[in-house]
């Protein structure tokens, strides 16, 4: 079935959309990386220069589990992260 060529119909719109959500989606997951790296940032300092960890204080010592998920937050934030270094700067490629 051939459908008219002045329909309105755009056959490229649904990937329009799922290609911007995706770009919305990853800036906001590259925020949430951010922020979380950070956090994990200023805990690994408020342990080298005081030992005390923030974390282990506020969930109960570094072995509870609250404790070891930010840890492990923190690991996974620090490996998205890495992709930040290869990521085309918008600001500085537009044309």
């Amino acid at each position: 079935m051939n459908t008219p060529k002045n329909s309105g119909y755009n056959k490229n719109e649904g990937k329009d959309f799922i290609d911007a959500f995706g770009k919305d989606l990853k800036k906001m997951v590259d925020k949430i990386a951010l922020f979380i790296l950070l956090i994990g940032g200023l805990n690994w300092g408020l342990v080298g220069l005081f030992e005390f960890d923030l974390v282990a204080w506020l969930f109960g010592g570094s072995a509870a589990i609250i404790s070891r998920i930010v840890y492990i937050l923190v690991a996974l934030s620090a490996l998205w992260c890495i992709s930040l270094f290869f990521k085309r700067n918008e600001m500085v490629h537009a044309e």
